[in-house]
């Protein structure tokens, strides 16, 4: 059994134990109830916003590729897309990002680089993105007369605690080099990392910025990509019949996605409802019953995910076996890279 095989068995081993310990908690009798409730509207509307980000995020793609040299059509990047996030919410680590670099390759010869350069460019507009939208919500839920004197400490601990997070990434980002020097002798693999990292960050701004307008357009696209991701969740909490104030919801929606910049566990499974329910208790909520919101988001998204994703990602000719090729392509043009960008020592 390989390495990436193990890897893939203990962490869906550990999803499966925090599944069975947030259905414990919940109360699946309660839950059910309340989703029997939910209007049925409300989660239509919510699949057709899920729909139209897939489709804004595809286009996005299919612009970033284009900026750094590759041409190729909405169809592939919207089916892939959806094949990628499909993989993403079974498999830990980010897989899903490995089987858009590996369908773009083996479909539309696009190169390693020139695709990790882009997403490299997508993850940091998505980055700022959620980060300004974060600051306006948290700033906006201080304001608000209901917020319990005692979270005031805890909501400005996190807004340094997300102003440091992208302040870190950027400082990984612009400075590399020095960062993967300094992480050498520590570690192999975070070295590794870092350089592939600031390399692929680096060569897509170089490539991309040939085209500033378009890099323009993609900034604002995924901001309006992340007010949509984060307004939406308002929904959830107008059919769950919550009283839980606007900018609450958004806050609990941006923070809880920063969480996703390294998801060790299939979706992100845990972490991701521990962030949403620790901020929706600013309201008011019991954990138990602010639980409800981010599992409602997981189910419509799971139909979602099952009606497309699955569907997508046998057309991409990919299926869980293969999996651990995927990997192996991916080390390998990693392996690349980084010898081509390595410390002069």
């Amino acid at each position: 059994m390989s390495k990436f095989t193990k890897r893939i068995i203990i962490f869906s081993v550990f999803a499966i134990i925090v599944l069975a310990l947030l259905i414990y908690y919940v109360n699946p009798r309660e839950y059910y109830q309340a989703l029997k409730d939910f209007p049925i509207i409300i989660a239509i509307v919510y699949l057709g916003v899920i729909f139209v980000s897939f489709f804004l995020r595809s286009f996005r793609w299919k612009e970033l590729l284009s900026a750094t040299g590759f041409d190729t059509s909405i169809k592939f990047t919207w089916r892939t897309m959806h094949a990628a996030w499909f993989v993403n919410w079974i498999t830990p680590l980010r897989i899903g990002e490995m089987v858009r670099l590996y369908s773009a390759k083996k479909n539309e010869g696009i190169s390693f680089g020139a695709n990790s350069a882009a997403i490299a460019i997508e993850h940091i507009f998505d980055l700022i993105a959620i980060l300004i939208i974060s600051c306006i919500s948290l700033i906006l839920t201080l304001q608000l007369s209901q917020v319990p004197d005692n979270t005031f400490f805890v909501l400005v601990l996190a807004l340094v605690a997300i102003i440091g997070l992208i302040a870190l990434v950027l400082i990984l980002l612009f400075f590399g080099k020095k960062a993967a020097r300094i992480a050498k002798p520590i570690s192999q693999e975070l070295y590794e990392n870092l350089l592939y990292l600031h390399t692929s960050f680096r060569k897509g701004f170089k490539l991309a910025s040939k085209k500033p307008g378009k890099l323009i357009m993609m900034a604002l696209l995924s901001g309006l990509i992340w007010v949509i991701e984060s307004t939406v969740l308002y929904l959830l909490i107008i059919g769950l019949n919550m009283n839980v104030p606007f900018s609450v919801t958004v806050l609990a929606g941006s923070i809880a996605f920063l969480t996703f910049t390294v998801p060790l566990l299939p979706g992100n499974l845990g972490t991701y409802e521990a962030v949403f329910v620790a901020i929706l208790t600013i309201a008011g909520l019991s954990p138990r019953r602010a639980l409800h919101v981010p599992l409602t988001d997981r189910v419509i998204k799971a139909v979602y995910m099952l009606a497309l994703g699955l569907p997508l990602l046998l057309t991409e000719g990919i299926n869980i076996t293969k999996l651990e090729e995927v990997d192996e392509y991916i080390e390998e043009e990693e392996d690349k890279l980084v010898k081509e960008n390595s410390i002069d020592e």
